[in-house]
Formats: structure tokens, sequence, C-alpha cells
């Protein structure tokens, strides 16, 4: 029979106070656990999209002992917006997405002093990681597309890594199009 040595009660603070989303028991070592012993905080049938989750446990003892809250966890299902085409990029008409510069200047916001990854969507469905910029104190990034790209249109989005390493959702798309084509003689 496994030795209960004490469970730890989790909960998830939100809106008005703290909401017990669970239970961890804890055994003596060698033992075998009777209840639940892990719980996905990550749970995407919990999680809703756009919401910065915090999560805190107490201990508890067989003796009625109350451990102090602990340090919470945050997890932040928040999206960054898409990243938009350098103004001084745009060669066309401004906003219109369409360039002739094969080596095009993504920036946007994200997160302030977060790492800012970029990864382009091939036409073929394959996803290629191109780089990392940081974002400032203010949360601006910039990233310069490291290859030169042919014409046609290309589709990018990026994720943002948080200072304790969780990885955002990705962003929606940005889709460009490149266009070095010289126009006919009239």
């Amino acid at each position: 029979m496994p030795v209960l040595t004490s469970f730890v009660q989790l909960y998830r603070g939100i809106g008005e106070g703290p909401h017990t989303i669970g239970q961890l028991t804890l055994v003596a070592a060698g033992a075998a656990a009777t209840g639940a012993t892990s719980i996905n905080l990550l749970d995407p049938n919990v999680l809703q999209p756009n919401t910065v989750y915090s999560y805190y446990a107490i201990q508890y003892d067989t003796a009625g002992n109350v451990s102090p809250l602990s340090q919470g966890i945050v997890v932040d299902t928040t999206r960054p917006a898409a990243p938009i085409l350098d103004p001084d990029d745009d060669s066309g008409i401004k906003g219109d997405n369409i360039t002739n510069v094969t080596r095009p200047r993504l920036e946007g916001f994200a997160r302030p002093n977060s790492t800012v990854q970029f990864f382009e969507v091939l036409s073929s469905g394959t996803v290629v990681p191109l780089g990392s910029a940081p974002s400032d104190g203010l949360g601006f990034y910039r990233f310069q597309v490291p290859n030169t790209l042919a014409d046609g249109p290309h589709t990018f989005y990026i994720t943002v890594v948080n200072a304790t390493g969780g990885v955002s959702l990705p962003s929606p798309t940005l889709t460009i199009e490149i266009d070095t084509r010289i126009p006919n003689v009239p």
C-alpha cells in the first residue's frame, strides 16, 4: 500500500479569483501512486486562445500543515500579430505588399525583450525557419529575409519566445509578392 506523504492542490488565477483545477498526490519514494500524479496545464480543451493563465499551488501534508503559495507559472496563449513588410521595402503602391526588393525586411511588434522567430511557408506547405531577431524594450522588431527571394508570392509568419523559453502560437500569415520584372515598352 502506498504511503501518502502529501498532496498538492493546483489553482488557476483568472478573473475574480482562484479556481481549483486539480490535485496531485505525492507518495513516498518507491511507492505506487493512487491518485493523479500529473496534470496537463496546456490542455487545448481547457485553454482559450488569446488569454494569459497564471497557475500556482499549495501543498498539504497528512498532518494538516499547509505550505505557502508557490511561485506561479504563466501560460500565455496570446497570438502575436502578423509581421508587416517594412514600408521602405514596399516599392510599389504603399501597403499593397508588392515589392521589387528580393531580400525584404519584415517588422512589427511583439512582447518587449523577446525573441521573434521567422518562418516562410512554401507553396508545397513546407515550413522553412528563416532566423530570429530580438524585440526591443517597446516590442519592436525588424528582420531581413536572409536569402534572395524569387519572383512570386511568399508567405511568412512569426512565433515569439519569451524570457523563460515559452513559445507563442504562430501569428497570422503575411503574403508578399516579389516582382522584379521590367515592364514591356509601351
